[in-house]
C-alpha cells in the first residue's frame, strides 16, 4: 500500500510538472500574441492619426499654396485650372479634419472661416477685381490661414504626446501582465517543489523504514542459520557418537562370533 502511495505522489507531482509547463507555454503564447495584437493596433491608430495630421497640414498649405498661384494668374485657362485644383485641396482638408472627429471641432471653425476668405479673395479675382482681392488675401485670408497653420502644428505636437504616452502606457500593461504572469508561475512551481521536497523526504523515510526491516529480518535469518548450524552440528556429533558405538558393537560381535566358533571347535574335539 505505501509503495503504491508513492507511486501515485510521484506520477502527481510529474503530471503536475507537466501541466504547469504547458500552461506557461500556452500563457505565454497567448500574452504575447495579444502584446502583439496590441500594439498592432497602438501603432496603426497612431501612425493614422499622425498621417492624418502631417497631411491635413501640408493640405492646407498647398490650398493656400494655389490661392497665391491664383492671384497672379491670368489666362482664363489656366485661372479654371488652378481654381479646380484648389477646390479640390480644400475639399480633401475638409474631409480630413472631418475625420478627426470630436478632437478637430476647434480646427474645423477656423478652417471653415479660412474657406469664406478664400472664397470673397477667388469672387473677387472672378469679378476682375485683383486689388481688393490682394486686399483680402493679406487683410483676411494670409492672417487666419497663419492662425489655422499654428493651431495645426500644435495639434501634431499634442497628437505625438499622446500617441508616446499610448504607447509607454501599453509597454507598462505589457509588462505588468508578463510579471505577473512569471510571478504565478514562479509561486506555483515553489509549490510543487516543496511538495516534491516532502515526497523526497517521505521517500527517504519509507527507505530508511524498509531498510530497518530488511536488517532486522537479516539478523533473525542469520540468528536462525546460526541454530540450524549449531544443531546441524549437534546432529553430527551424535551421528559420529553413534557410528563409534556401532563399530565397537560389531567389535564385540566379531569376538563374541570368534569365541563361538572356538567353542564349537573345541566341542568338537571333546566329543572325538
Amino acid at each position: 500500500m505505501k509503495r503504491f502511495c508513492v507511486s501515485r505522489r510521484l506520477a502527481f507531482l510529474l503530471g503536475a510538472f507537466g501541466i504547469m509547463t504547458a500552461l506557461a507555454i500556452v500563457a505565454f503564447v497567448v500574452l504575447f500574441r495579444q502584446s502583439l495584437a496590441t500594439s498592432a493596433s497602438v501603432a496603426a491608430d497612431v501612425t493614422t492619426k499622425l498621417c492624418r495630421s502631417y497631411t491635413l497640414l501640408e493640405t492646407v498649405s498647398d490650398s493656400h499654396g494655389h490661392l497665391q498661384e491664383f492671384l497672379r494668374l491670368k489666362d482664363a485657362d489656366e485661372m479654371d485650372k488652378a481654381l479646380k485644383e484648389l477646390e479640390r485641396h480644400q475639399k480633401s482638408a475638409s474631409d480630413l479634419i472631418a475625420a478627426g472627429g470630436a478632437e478637430a471641432v476647434l480646427i474645423k471653425q477656423k478652417y471653415e472661416s479660412l474657406l469664406v476668405a478664400q472664397k470673397a479673395v477667388m469672387d473677387d479675382v472672378l469679378r476682375g477685381n485683383v486689388s481688393d482681392a490682394y486686399d483680402k488675401f493679406f487683410a483676411s485670408a494670409a492672417t487666419q490661414y497663419e492662425s489655422l497653420l499654428a493651431d495645426l502644428s500644435q495639434q501634431n505636437e499634442a497628437v505625438q504626446k499622446a500617441s508616446l504616452a499610448l504607447m509607454a502606457a501599453h509597454n507598462a500593461q505589457a509588462r505588468r501582465a508578463m510579471f505577473w504572469q512569471c510571478g504565478s508561475v514562479a509561486f506555483i512551481l515553489a509549490v510543487l517543489l516543496a511538495f516534491g521536497w516532502q515526497l523526497k523526504r517521505h521517500i527517504v523515510r519509507e527507505l530508511q523504514r524498509v531498510s530497518g526491516v530488511i536488517a532486522e529480518s537479516s539478523a533473525q535469518l542469520a540468528g536462525a542459520i546460526g541454530q540450524v548450524s549449531s544443531s546441524s552440528q549437534s546432529l553430527a556429533e551424535g551421528a559420529g557418537e553413534q557410528a563409534a558405538s556401532l563399530e565397537e558393537t560389531s567389535a564385540s560381535l566379531e569376538e563374541m562370533s570368534s569365541m563361538t566358533n572356538r567353542n564349537a571347535d573345541n566341542s568338537s574335539k571333546a566329543n572325538a
